[in-house]
């Protein structure tokens, strides 16, 4: 079934699927679903793979979060782990949400809440938008944290201007003033400023300042970057899995791709991934490979001849993984994490990423609206490939507008009408005005009267017409329309003016009405209050 979910709107709303009362049944559903799991990964049962996965990530987590928040956090609870992830920028309320879901749920159950930090993606802009102008014609600038760098992923960047960075928030609440906000980002930003101090890269940053807000409200998320649980074994193990598999893992992804793409009407071959491709007997891998230094991702490919298995990128071969005669990966795994110490990075993919959060390490985990749209082919490929019920997860997103003195009361509708209005003008325009004003106009319409009259099909006069007579009726018709047009100049102009306002204000909703303004523009209360309102 084709899965359509769009994002809300309004101010102040969501789309949370299951309902948030129904949050804590889908979590005892997917227990259910994982304590009935047969079968296994590569030699381990589900039950140890994933309590492996589970006591690695979070043992990582608790170190990271620590060290990035200056804090000693205790063992904590060993309920429930709900999940959720993003890539490590300035997002939008909407995107931010999710780990008001995560952290809100694993308090009313007793567990745990992590939020991994997809920071092996390409790194996004240095600059977050904000409006500027006024309410009828505001316009939006950037606002640059750092100096602009080249596409990489996001574990390669380091702060590269610092003073840059350091003067952000007094930037940032200047140029929002003349709106009256105080923006979150003055709070936040003390963190990220320390953390940069300390070397920490911009990924590190940039986490700080989100965890520190989120710590201060209550929200005891554990922060955990991919580009460490991809270091971790019990990961490497998965890898080791799906490569020695490879062959049957790309028919699957590719099959899972088509259908989706056939289901929701995609013709592009590269959306919403590329195909997994193979060059003789070497087979695409979903996973990206580059060495320290590298601003590039490349693919990784796999070859498969007997018990051996050789890993390459584009340029050459990086290692050869030895699995056991009944395909167990422990001999492999030591080879595998040899890699970190080369200082090449073997990072996830997006299928995988969340093929490791969901199957893995997650009782619940939490999808934004892309993200839930995209996992449609995760949970085929996961059936498809290790005979397992995909367990379910929570969408969450929202909309929040900043404070910035209401949108316009106009719509799309309200524009056609006046464009109606303004073909009518031309096309009937003795319907509009008084055309008894002047015996000019009078005579006009009553010559436009009779003339549409003669060109009545069904009429005896025009079956009598000759083609020539026709042809000069119909000019004629034209000629008396564009001079009755030419007395509505007033009427004419008044729509004209009305049209140019309503353009303006359309134009100015956009801004107005504009989800995708990072969280750190908003003012404390705001977003308290809509999360609150969310995950109470």
């Amino acid at each position: 079934m084709r899965r359509v979910m769009r994002a809300p709107r309004e101010d102040r709303s969501a789309v949370i699927i299951p309902p948030w009362t129904a949050a804590q049944a889908t979590l005892v559903q997917n227990q259910t679903l994982f304590r009935q799991l047969s079968g296994g990964l590569l030699g381990l049962s589900w039950d140890d793979w994933r309590l492996w996965c589970r006591e690695s990530c979070l043992t990582a987590a608790r170190e990271y979060t620590s060290d990035t928040l200056r804090l000693p956090l205790p063992s904590g609870p060993t309920g429930p782990l709900i999940v959720g992830g993003h890539q490590p920028e300035l997002f939008h309320p909407g995107v931010w949400a999710k780990n008001f879901a995560i952290g809100r749920l694993a308090q009313q159950v007793r567990g745990v809440s992590l939020h991994l930090i997809v920071d092996s993606d390409a790194s996004a802009q240095a600059s977050v938008s904000i409006p500027v102008g006024s309410r009828a014609e505001p316009r939006l600038q950037p606002i640059p944290f750092d100096a602009p760098r080249a596409l990489q992923p996001w574990e390669n960047v380091p702060v590269t201007d610092p003073e840059l960075f350091a003067t952000f928030p007094e930037r940032l609440s200047n140029a929002l003033s003349p709106w009256g906000i105080e923006p979150l980002v003055c709070d936040a930003w003390p963190a990220a400023r320390s953390q940069s101090r300390r070397g920490g890269g911009l990924v590190d940053a940039l986490t700080a300042a989100r965890a520190a807000m989120e710590h201060q409200w209550g929200l005891p998320n554990l922060e955990l970057p991919m580009s460490r649980v991809c270091t971790l074994a019990p990961f490497l193990w998965m890898v080791a899995a799906i490569a020695a598999r490879l062959p049957e893992f790309v028919e699957h992804h590719n099959a899972v791709l088509r259908e989706y793409r056939v289901l929701n009407r995609v013709r592009s071959r590269s959306h919403p991934v590329p195909d997994l491709a193979r060059t003789e007997d070497w087979y695409e891998a979903p996973f990206w490979i580059w060495r320290r230094g590298d601003t590039q991702r490349d693919r990784l490919w796999v070859r498969r001849r007997g018990t051996e298995l050789t890993l390459r990128d584009r340029r050459e071969e990086i290692l050869q993984l030895r699995l056991g005669g009944d395909h167990d990966a422990a001999a492999a795994l030591e080879q595998l994490q040899e890699l970190q110490q080369r200082e090449i990075h073997l990072r996830t993919r997006a299928l995988t990423t969340t093929m490791f959060a969901r199957l893995g390490l997650a009782d619940l985990f939490v999808h934004g609206l892309g993200g839930a749209k995209y996992d449609e082919m995760t949970d085929a490929l996961m059936g498809r490939m290790f005979d397992v019920d995909p367990p379910s997860f929570l969408t969450v997103s929202a909309t929040a507008h900043l404070p910035l003195g209401g949108s316009w009361d106009v719509t799309i509708e309200d524009r056609g009408r006046l464009l109606h209005q303004q073909r009518d003008l031309d096309h009937n325009p003795d319907r509009h005005g008084d055309m008894q004003t002047s015996a000019m106009s009078a005579a006009l319409a009553a010559e436009k009267c009779r003339l549409v009259d003669s060109l009545n099909h069904e009429s005896v006069e025009f079956r009598s017409m000759s083609r020539l007579e026709r042809r000069r009726h119909y000019q004629r018709l034209r000629s008396v329309n564009a001079a009755l047009a030419g007395t509505l100049s007033t009427e004419r102009q008044r729509l004209a003016d009305e049209l140019s306002q309503m353009n303006r204000r359309l134009a100015a909703n956009q801004i107005l009405r504009r989800r995708e303004f990072s969280w750190v523009t908003f003012p404390a209360e705001k977003l308290q209050g809509l999360y609150g309102e969310l995950f109470p």
